[in-house]
């Protein structure tokens, strides 16, 4: 019983649901967001393309269990019943609701960079616990929130959703269209707290979040592109209720700012556990 783990131990009563479901979890077991519409009561029939996913390239069979996910926040287990090219379905065998999620949520404000340090900052945000991703197009960025078409966002959602199923989430981030800086700062002041990682700012720095995060349930983070955000973008952002703050005597790139100030923040609330 020791490989349970104490947290188990202390469940009272054992169940023999609570039982099977902690062999089945404290091994690799492979995980899947779904549409609810695929959930009848007790009863799970996999889309075409997880089917075939778990037919063809896991080579799992009846009696194999999974964890689907239809984004709700719950998890349920499912023995799989029939395992072939044309239909995956099973039987749910437990509930429970998924506690990986932070209690504080971040939107991540990310000035857009090119494509693969971008889709890194999804990927890896994503396993932090960022609850929503923005876009952003400032002055300086190369790229611009024009060129970005529902291809992109299909292709941003799928990274997102892949790396919420391996990171054991239970929600899968949002991600929205990309956004002007004005725009954007004008709906980051109306969460709890709004913040802007600027690398020259003398006041701040990450000893301060715990007072600026006080009560902060929703908390608005952002992240210029390469050479920061422009004086005036700053100016604006101050005067619009954004606090400017500094990460330390290094420099970050883009893409490792937005990670680091994340988890900073999700440390500072008590939400990394």
């Amino acid at each position: 019983m020791a490989g349970f783990g104490t947290s188990f131990l202390l469940q009272k009563p054992i169940t023999k649901a609570s039982l099977i479901n902690c062999i089945i979890t404290s091994v690799t077991t492979h995980r899947f967001f779904i549409p609810s519409s695929c959930i009848d009561q007790n009863w799970v029939t996999m889309p075409n393309e997880i089917s075939q996913q778990i037919c063809k390239v896991l080579r799992l069979d009846v009696g194999d269990a999974v964890i689907v996910l239809d984004n709700s926040g719950f998890q349920y287990t499912v023995i799989l019943s029939q395992v072939n090219p044309k239909t995956v379905a099973g039987k749910i065998t437990s509930k429970l609701e998924n506690r990986a999620e932070p209690e504080t949520k971040i939107s991540l404000y990310q000035a857009l960079i090119p494509r693969e340090k971008f889709e890194t900052v999804l990927q890896k945000g994503t396993e932090i616990g960022i609850d929503r991703f923005v876009p952003l197009e400032t002055k300086r960025t190369l790229i611009k929130k024009n060129t970005y078409g529902e291809q992109k966002l299909t292709r941003w959602t799928r990274i997102v959703q892949e790396s919420s199923e391996q990171s054991e989430r239970g929600f899968i981030p949002e991600i929205v269209s990309p956004t002007s800086f004005k725009e954007a700062i004008l709906e980051a002041v109306k969460s709890d707290v709004a913040l802007l990682a600027a690398e020259r700012e003398s006041s701040g720095g990450s000893p301060g979040l715990l007072a600026l995060l006080e009560n902060s349930k929703k908390v608005s983070l952002f992240i210029g592109p390469e050479g920061g955000f422009e004086d005036s973008e700053l100016e604006f952002a101050q005067k619009a209720g954004v606090k400017l703050i500094n990460l330390g005597p290094r420099i970050f790139r883009s893409e490792t700012a937005g990670l680091v100030l994340a988890t900073l923040v999700l440390f500072s609330t008590g939400d990394l556990g």
